[in-house]
């Protein structure tokens, strides 16, 4: 969620209702076309391809495990059916508009829900320490503490990272909360009714940045290898904070607790790196740790410069950033601005770039179901994927896959469990984007790099099937057509999605001349 949007969730409830899956009807096309083709790409298909990594089209969603996402009737079906590769998750438990509390710390007296509100009697310190992943015994933590299994409380990030595989998502984690056990301040203040984790406890720093880092070591050892009877889990990438720029996130604030902030940061990737370089364990030796989830991809891009010129190498194997913009030439320049920092550093070139959270604007489209029912997010959606994959972006995960409460409208399935108009844009994306396939470049690409009206995403799978999936926001229809060494290719099914209301609608062809009518998506598939 980024810098200005962020009370727009503070105002949605977090409910998970239990709904069974629905589907929909036929499609319908666009304008007549034109007589000629006029969008053309020239692509050499016999060449291997670059890679494309199919975590592109992974989410972003708040806690399946505390929401109960796999007790949802037909959420889980619905998500492995279009892929569902990564799933970003927390060690926190970031709960908006629930566990209520009677009254602020200043005793202002806070609206409540008898459905939401905690038991009486519990206190601030209750809910931090049911929350905390280290546990606190009053007494200041030392680095031998750290040393000893009983002081972690891993239940809910072992229970979240089952939730994720059991969709079949790899978990990519977040160690975004700060315990009270480690916490600089121990005494919880809140100034907001809804978010109770904005407690100045939570949300602030470490107070010894060196035990801090020992006990992110620790977390992640024992989730990757397993403690206390628990088995190891496989979580490849962890990611060290979320939105530092804003105080709800970061109470020390930002830039003024800047170097607070990467002082804690820059300690726990030195003893994350030390845990990996050292360990026996082939899944450790795999890890990848990264910082961030920066709400603005300047930040990114300029903790790229920082870091690229310190004097002493600080580990770093990914960078994350989120962007939430409804025109997508505005994310594409996000990316294209960590990219390009990435790509002028000497030491961070191959620097993995995560577009951890990103979506629509959520100040205008959070509770706005006519445009989550338009035709409008597929092709934000699409259109930055095509472009992100052309920019080296690695992993995207798009904000939220399902819609937990009736008044949120960003996900791909309803919170009755119908798919929306987004749903199908991942159905054509998971074809262009599996395991094993490739990405070819044409040599000409109307509109792929600038976005102005239209993108483009060629790739080629296992089998040697080309794909090229044609975005059109142009408002004119637009005849397209692929050329390999100046000869047409003939293309074997045809996908159109132009209707919002309805699903793909797939035909079997032998045209050369695909239609691709105004507002819409359509995938070509060529042996």
């Amino acid at each position: 969620m980024n810098q200005n949007h962020f009370k727009v969730w503070a105002a949605i409830l977090l409910l998970a209702p239990l709904f069974s899956a629905c589907g929909g009807g036929g499609a319908s096309g666009g304008n007549p076309p034109p007589t000629n083709p006029d969008w053309v790409l020239n692509v050499d298909i016999t060449k291997s391809g670059a890679p494309i990594n199919p975590a592109l089209l992974g989410h972003y969603d708040l806690s399946g495990a505390l929401y109960h996402y796999d007790d949802v009737t037909g959420l889980m079906d619905a998500m492995q059916a279009i892929g569902f590769p990564e799933w970003r998750i927390g060690v926190g438990r970031w709960e908006i508009g629930s566990q209520l509390l009677p009254a602020l710390t200043d005793g202002t007296i806070c609206p409540q829900d008898p459905m939401l509100t905690v038991p009486a009697g519990t206190s601030d310190t209750d809910l931090i320490n049911a929350r905390s992943w280290f546990t606190d015994t009053g007494s200041t933590v030392t680095l031998a503490d750290t040393m000893e299994d009983s002081r972690y409380n891993l239940a809910y990030v072992r229970d979240t990272i089952d939730t994720a595989m059991a969709f079949g998502a790899a978990p990519y984690v977040s160690i975004d909360t700060m315990p009270l056990a480690l916490a600089a301040n121990r005494t919880a203040h809140r100034t907001d009714c809804a978010d109770t984790f904005m407690n100045a406890v939570t949300n602030n720093a470490p107070a010894d940045n060196l035990v801090f880092s020992q006990a992110v070591k620790g977390l992640v050892q024992r989730v990757v290898e397993g403690s206390g009877g628990e088995p190891g889990r496989k979580v490849s990438h962890w990611e060290i904070w979320n939105e530092p720029e804003l105080p709800s996130f970061w109470q020390p604030g930002f830039p003024a607790g800047t170097s607070a902030f990467f002082d804690m940061a820059t300690t726990a990737l030195i003893a994350l790196n030390d845990y990996r370089a050292t360990s026996t364990n082939p899944d450790a030796q795999a890890l990848k740790f990264g910082l961030g989830s920066f709400a603005n991809a300047a930040t990114a891009a300029a903790v790229i410069e920082a870091y690229d010129a310190a004097a002493t190498p600080i580990p770093l194997d990914f960078i994350s950033f989120h962007a939430y913009h409804n025109d997508p030439l505005d994310i594409r320049a996000d990316i294209a601005m960590v990219a390009d920092a990435a790509a002028a550093s000497s030491r961070y070139q191959n620097l993995e770039l995560v577009l951890a959270e990103w979506g629509s604007d959520l100040a205008t489209t959070v509770s706005n179901p006519a445009y989550a029912n338009s035709m409008s997010p597929p092709l934000l959606m699409s259109s930055v994927i095509a472009m992100g994959a052309a920019l080296g972006l690695d992993r995207s995960h798009h904000a939220l896959f399902y819609d937990y409460h009736s008044a949120v409208t960003l996900g791909l399935v309803d919170n009755s469990g119908n798919p929306k108009p987004l749903y199908r844009a991942y159905e054509l994306l998971h074809q262009m984007i599996g395991d094993g396939n490739v990405m070819l470049v044409p040599d000409n690409a109307p509109g792929n790099q600038s976005g102005d009206w239209g993108n483009v995403l060629v790739t080629k799978d296992s089998a040697g099937i080309v794909r090229a999936l044609f975005i059109n926001r142009d408002n004119a229809d637009h005849i397209a057509r692929v050329d390999n060494h100046g000869a047409a290719l003939t293309s074997i099914e045809i996908s159109t999605f132009s209707d919002s209301s309805q699903p793909l609608q797939r035909q079997n062809t032998t045209t050369t001349d695909i239609e691709v009518p105004a507002h819409s998506m359509v995938m070509a598939a060529f042996l």
